[in-house]
């Protein structure tokens, strides 16, 4: 009866001990669960946060290359600015060193001389040794008609087209397309003029 008491003693402190083992084995089971549970938890966090990055890093380039046009762009308008007032400064210059042009080629011909202003508008000079104001000039070249002078006081005669007398009462001169020369012609008809004025110094 002892000896049976003492195995049923042996068995039950196998049993705990088997119990026990078998605990320890479940609760491992458990850990290893719970680390890889974790794990997995970790790498998807892991991955998330690589996108986010990657979108960061994108969005940093793209704000990088939106800044540097931003800056191509303000170099381009503050470069165009400069070139703007410089051509600004020029345009003064020319306004400020050229009266002549409101003076002799301005657009209407009646603020030149309006009690002769015609359909044709023409300037005549005189030569040096024949001073006078510009209408005695005027009528004086209209007296001669086709005396032509020089400045140094020498006549023209080289240069009139063939035909120069096949007009009356042709009180002005045109020259001849194509030719080197010069053609008499009704002062009324419609012709390119030229203003004779004063060379720009800027």
């Amino acid at each position: 009866m002892e000896k049976g008491l003492q195995y049923l003693d042996n068995d039950k402190r196998q049993l705990v001990t088997d119990y026990n083992v078998w605990q320890r084995k479940i609760q491992r089971e458990r850990d290893y669960s719970a680390l890889e549970t974790e794990c997995q938890t970790l790498t998807r966090e892991k991955k998330r946060v690589e996108e986010e990055r990657k979108t960061l890093q994108q969005l940093l380039e793209e704000e990088r290359d939106m800044f540097q046009r931003w800056n191509r762009t303000f170099m381009v308008v503050l470069e165009n600015m400069k070139h703007k007032e410089q051509l600004q400064r020029d345009f003064d210059a020319v306004l400020a060193k050229s009266p002549f042009l409101d003076q002799y080629c301005p657009l209407s011909l009646q603020t030149i001389h309006p009690d002769w202003a015609q359909q044709f508008y023409s300037s005549v000079t005189t030569s040096p040794q024949r001073g006078g104001s510009w209408m005695d000039g005027r009528s004086d070249c209209i007296k001669q008609e086709l005396t032509w002078f020089w400045r140094n006081g020498q006549p023209d005669d080289h240069f009139w087209f063939d035909s120069r007398t096949q007009y009356q009462d042709a009180d002005c001169v045109v020259t001849v397309p194509g030719e080197s020369a010069w053609m008499d012609t009704h002062c009324y008809s419609y012709r390119r003029f030229i203003c004779e004025t004063d060379a720009l110094l800027l």
